[in-house]
């Protein structure tokens, strides 16, 4: 039956996808690079040049609040974040543009990345698509460093993910 072959080829697709989705997840952990030399905005300014290469979206790095130094760690896992949630933005979001901030607070130490993409129901993450496995491993990066992952998103409206990690965590400096 031809619309049985083809409902079963659009599955075999969809198992492929999400296996090189969790290749590619398994990788970026195993790689979770201390960042070195550069600081931590000169490390995200890199990977949206990277990223932005050949897309038509436009992918911004900002900053909020006074950088500093951070814990190299911390910065390599946000910077992990941040690109999983770009390479989302860019492969299921279609987004045109896509803000990258590093923030600085007193507190914390983060990142929000924002999309103008036709955004998902955050509340469907677990479902049989599968599509969402990287906002679990987003998620579980900050809660080994002790922070947080918050998504907002809503159908044609964009995604923001925020990912923080308290400064006190590692006995870090809070001020510059």
């Amino acid at each position: 039956d031809e619309s049985f072959a083809g409902d079963s080829i659009a599955a075999a697709e969809r198992m492929v996808e999400n296996a090189v989705d969790q290749l590619r997840g398994t990788l970026w952990a195993m790689r979770s690079p201390p960042l070195e030399g550069d600081s931590f905005t000169a490390h995200l300014q890199s990977l949206a040049s990277r990223l932005a290469e050949g897309q038509s979206a436009r992918i911004v790095v900002h900053v909020e609040g006074v950088e500093r130094r951070i814990d190299q760690e911390i910065a390599g896992e946000l910077v992990l974040v941040s690109q999983e949630a770009v390479v989302n933005a860019l492969r299921h979001a279609a987004a045109g543009m896509i803000d990258i901030i590093a923030v600085f607070d007193d507190a914390s130490v983060g990142v929000v990345i924002q999309d103008d993409g036709r955004g998902f129901d955050p509340s469907r993450r677990g479902d049989s698509t599968g599509r969402h496995f990287g906002i679990d491993g987003m998620t579980e990066r900050m809660q080994r460093l002790g922070g947080t992952l918050a998504v907002e998103s809503r159908l044609g409206e964009g995604t923001t993910i925020t990912a923080a990690v308290p400064t006190a965590v590692r006995g870090l400096p809070v001020g510059p």
